[in-house]
C-alpha cells in the first residue's frame, strides 16, 4: 500500500503539510469590505496577486483603488453577478456575510449564508477557480436554543 501523497500543484507540501500557495494570479474576495477582508486585501497585495474584491457600494473604493484592485460592484445572492465576478480568478477567499440582529429575517440569513455560498461555489466550479476558501464564524447559526453549537445544530 502506498501511503505517500500524489504529485499535484495543489497537494501539501510533504515535508511541511502546508498547501502549496496559488501562483500570482488574481484572487475574487468576497467580504472584503470588512475589518477580517481588509487585513487579508493588504497581505495578498503584499505578496504579489491581483485583486478583485465583490462590493456592494462605494464606501471602501479609496481603499482598494490604493491596492490597484479590480472593484467588482454587486449582491453576493445575485447569481449573474458572482458568475461574473468568479471569472478568470485563480482562487476565492470568501468572507461575505451579515450578522443576525433586529430587522433581518430568518430568509434574508439563509440566502447570504447558504444560497449565496452555494452560488459562489457552484460559480467557482464554472469557471475552473483552482482554490476556494471559505471563512466563517459561530455567529451564522444565528440564536442556538441549546448551546453547545454542534454539526447537528
Amino acid at each position: 500500500m502506498n501511503n505517500s501523497a500524489p504529485d499535484c500543484a495543489d497537494c501539501p507540501d510533504k515535508e511541511t503539510g502546508y498547501i502549496q500557495p496559488l501562483q500570482a494570479g488574481r484572487i475574487l474576495v468576497t467580504g472584503a469590505t470588512g475589518f477580517v477582508g481588509q487585513n487579508l486585501c493588504k497581505a495578498l497585495d503584499k505578496f504579489g496577486y491581483k485583486l478583485r474584491v465583490l462590493v456592494r457600494d462605494d464606501k471602501a473604493d479609496p481603499f482598494f483603488k490604493s491596492l490597484k484592485a479590480e472593484i467588482y460592484k454587486g449582491d453576493i445572492r445575485d447569481k449573474d453577478v458572482v458568475d461574473g465576478a468568479c471569472a478568470g480568478v485563480e482562487g476565492v477567499f470568501h468572507l461575505a456575510s451579515i450578522v443576525q440582529q433586529a430587522g433581518i429575517s430568518d430568509r434574508e440569513f439563509w440566502n447570504v449564508h447558504v444560497t449565496a455560498t452555494r452560488r459562489l461555489l457552484e460559480a467557482a466550479k464554472k469557471a475552473d477557480v483552482k482554490r476556494v476558501v471559505h471563512c466563517s464564524t459561530v455567529g451564522v447559526l444565528g440564536h442556538v436554543a441549546d448551546p453547545p453549537a454542534d454539526e447537528n445544530t
